[in-house]
């Protein structure tokens, strides 16, 4: 009585922050054929004589963890439980009765999960599968999904696979090789990429396209590797960190290990220093049209002088480069940037100009003369 009474609280204070688990489908979906009577095999999970598991066909279901998220038997029930992984396709017909967890994985559940199973509960082995399918290796910490059967690379494929793959976990980087039509997705936990595998496993981006997704193979890049090594030392260490803790180790003993500093995926930060180019040529773009104005303008300076850009030197050229940051900075920054004074001309100008001046100045003094000879001429004429 006491345990029940107990099980009820709980219910009823979780019940209050979460919502039930939403039933998927209305009932369990049959093979597309029947199976082989031969030797069932463990590693690739079918029996001796089956044909290949290919789809022509999108997957008709798929998990939506925002609206089909909730409780389950599995939150009120005593146990290790693990993830259902028809939840994860998205065609549970149980929903809150549900034995397993209706929910996306978090890093607690990695933690107490051991290393020979998946987050579905599923046995791992030592070794990938030939086709890198399955439920992966214990030997190797794969956070990376491949991702192929892409259509087409259109302007937001990178967006829309963000978008998509990003419901099941945090994307550590996406990396998109147009030219293959493929892409590689990485998760900051390991139990997220063994859930999205599930979830996005035949599913369609576009009409037409049915996504071929697997585990990624060792990365070949020395400065990848060297990362995945730095971060399964940085790991194991607060692993230990943590299991001294249980143990009741003191924590003067713990806190006298230097701690290991995590760092960024170099790809990833590749990929966010292109997006910072991006974003850069994105707002250099919009003030094009100013600029283009600006150009007309000093286009229509340069033909009033009499001026050929082709004809100038290196040195006068950065001048006028110069000149028209200032200019550019005046117009863009306002009061403040109206102090920055203009750079000095380089001499070769000066004497260019000033050649120039001497030249207009004595041609007009010549036309004088020839118009003070005209009318003298003519007042004799009239004399």
């Amino acid at each position: 009585f006491l345990y029940f009474l107990l099980t009820s609280g709980r219910l009823c204070t979780m019940s209050q922050s979460r919502k039930r688990a939403r039933r998927q489908a209305s009932e369990m979906e049959t093979p597309e054929y029947v199976h082989a009577n031969g030797d069932y095999n463990i590693w690739y999970h079918k029996r001796m004589g089956d044909r290949p598991d290919k789809r022509t066909d999108p997957a008709t279901h798929r998990c939506d963890p925002e609206r089909d998220s909730g409780l389950t038997k599995a939150d009120s029930q005593a146990g290790r439980h693990y993830m259902c992984i028809y939840f994860a396709r998205g065609k549970c017909v149980h929903g809150h009765k549900c034995q397993y967890y209706h929910r996306i994985p978090t890093e607690e559940d990695e933690k107490s999960l051991a290393i020979t199973q998946d987050i579905f509960g599923r046995e791992r082995h030592t070794t990938d599968r030939d086709d890198m399918g399955g439920v992966g290796n214990f030997n190797r910490d794969n956070r990376t999904l491949y991702v192929g059967g892409l259509k087409n690379t259109r302007a937001d494929i990178e967006q829309t696979l963000h978008r998509e793959f990003g419901k099941y976990g945090e994307i550590e980087y996406l990396r998109v090789i147009p030219s293959r039509l493929i892409a590689f997705v990485r998760y900051k936990i390991r139990t997220c990429a063994e859930f999205a595998k599930e979830a996005m496993a035949d599913q369609a981006l576009s009409k037409g396209e049915i996504l071929n997704i697997r585990w990624s193979h060792e990365d070949p890049n020395p400065t990848a590797q060297r990362f995945e090594e730095h971060d399964m030392t940085r790991r194991a260490a607060e692993g230990i960190k943590e299991k001294s803790k249980e143990l009741g180790v003191p924590d003067y003993m713990i806190d006298g290990h230097q701690e290991i500093e995590t760092k960024q995926h170099p790809y990833a930060r590749i990929m966010e220093k292109d997006r910072q180019i991006i974003e850069g040529g994105k707002s250099a773009a919009t003030d094009l049209s100013a600029q283009q104005q600006y150009f007309l303008q000093w286009a229509q300076f340069f033909a009033q002088q009499g001026i050929d850009p082709s004809q100038l030197d290196e040195q006068t050229i950065q001048y006028y480069q110069q000149y028209y940051a200032s200019y550019y900075a005046q117009a863009y920054g306002g009061a403040a940037a109206a102090a920055t004074p203009a750079p000095a001309p380089p001499p070769a100008l000066l004497e260019a100009t000033g050649a120039k001046s001497e030249a207009t100045s004595t041609s007009k003094q010549e036309d004088k003369t020839d118009e003070t000879k005209e009318e003298e001429s003519k007042a004799e004429t009239a004399q």
